[in-house]
């Protein structure tokens, strides 16, 4: 038998907050340590587990976890500890890595200092901004894209600022 669990970090949560596990062994809830194939486990250390479900095999298991993810999943490595601990695949949601805002801020800022002029209107700066997260896109990535508008505002209002010095 296979189990999918789904790990989700709830305070202080990085981009990449939830994971699938693909076990095989069932989830056991924290406190009385009962086996529960679907539903919540518990909190500990500020991740939160549910198991979503038994299935007969690996593919099914999948399956479960594709569904969960809207069919936008990125594998995951797994641990050594994790395999020990009958982890057979993990998953996180989404088809690209998710960039925080200071990594957005160092990836995206030299390509929209280049691109940014003084007299970009606000929906320009938005097509910019669509461009760049494309561009992201194409390298595995997602963006901050609030940072991205934020960026090239500013890039914006500066170089409108050296103009009418």
């Amino acid at each position: 038998m296979y189990y999918v669990i789904e790990e989700t970090v709830v305070l202080n949560a990085p981009a990449d907050a939830t994971t699938y596990f693909i076990t095989t062994e069932p989830g056991t809830t924290n406190m009385s340590h009962e086996v529960r194939t679907e539903g919540w486990l518990g909190t500990t250390n500020d991740i939160s587990r549910h198991a979503r479900g038994e299935f007969e095999t690996l593919e099914e298991a999948r399956a479960k976890v594709f569904e969960l993810c809207d069919d936008k999943y990125r594998e995951r490595e797994i641990s050594n500890y994790e395999e020990c601990e009958g982890v057979v695949e993990s998953y996180y949601p989404g088809k690209y890595e998710p960039m925080d805002s200071e990594s957005t801020g160092n990836w995206a800022y030299e390509g929209l200092r280049c691109e940014v002029r003084a007299d970009m209107t606000d929906a320009e700066i938005e097509a910019l901004v669509e461009q760049t997260e494309q561009e992201a896109n194409e390298q595995g990535y997602t963006l901050c894209t609030t940072t991205v508008e934020e960026i090239a505002r500013e890039l914006r209002d500066d170089l409108k600022a050296e103009l009418e010095d």
